[in-house]
């Protein structure tokens, strides 16, 4: 008896665990993913290069403003993953801050300044959502970092809600074999006492 409801228990589990995955998968890649990056972070983006444009423009008429003095590194450090900034001289790339581990995306716009020098500030390109999942999934040991919460907590809410869903199934067969059973043994009772 102990043996057969610890399979069932490990069954639902697995099964709860399973059903959390691809839901958490389906969720991510049509709701969740979508909605942060092509809304969220792009709003933040805009907002981020308007800021920049507008310190930069306000700036640009100031006399002690000269841009072949300015720390780049330091100045834009802050937005490094998230904008991609390239400072150029005449032509030349004097800054940038290109992340590897993003592509490149749509321009959003180009500030010139001095003469010669010109910013542009491009947006990244958002990961796609089969390799978030995927390298979420390999790396368990990881997954209560807040680095991973967005892709976690899906899946813990939807696995625990499979588990009751199951628990609360196997429950109800449990029953109808009960009743079933109970059912059987009231109609021998009932034929003994007739006898």
């Amino acid at each position: 008896m102990k043996k057969a409801r610890a399979l069932v228990f490990s069954g639902i589990a697995i099964t709860a665990i399973l059903l959390g995955l691809a839901t958490t998968y389906a969720y991510g890649n049509w709701v969740s993913h979508p909605r942060y990056w092509n809304g969220t972070i792009m709003r933040v983006q805009e907002n981020q290069y308007a800021l920049i444009a507008s310190i930069l423009r306000n700036s640009t008429g100031d006399a002690s403003f000269s841009a072949n003095s300015i720390d780049w590194r330091a100045m834009f450090e802050p937005t490094d993953g998230h904008l991609l900034i390239e400072v150029k001289n005449l032509g030349q790339l004097k800054y940038s801050n290109t992340n590897d581990r993003f592509e490149r995306g749509m321009k959003l716009g180009s500030i010139e300044l001095d003469e010669g020098w010109a910013l542009n500030i491009f947006r990244y390109m958002p990961p796609s959502w089969n390799r978030s999942y995927i390298r979420w999934l390999k790396q368990p040991k990881r997954w209560l970092e807040p680095s991973f919460d967005p892709i976690t907590m899906p899946f813990l809410w939807f696995s625990s809600i499979y588990a009751l869903a199951l628990l609360a199934l196997g429950f109800v067969v449990k029953s109808r074999y009960l009743e079933h059973d109970v059912l059987v043994v009231l109609k021998r009772t009932e034929s003994k006492f007739r006898q």
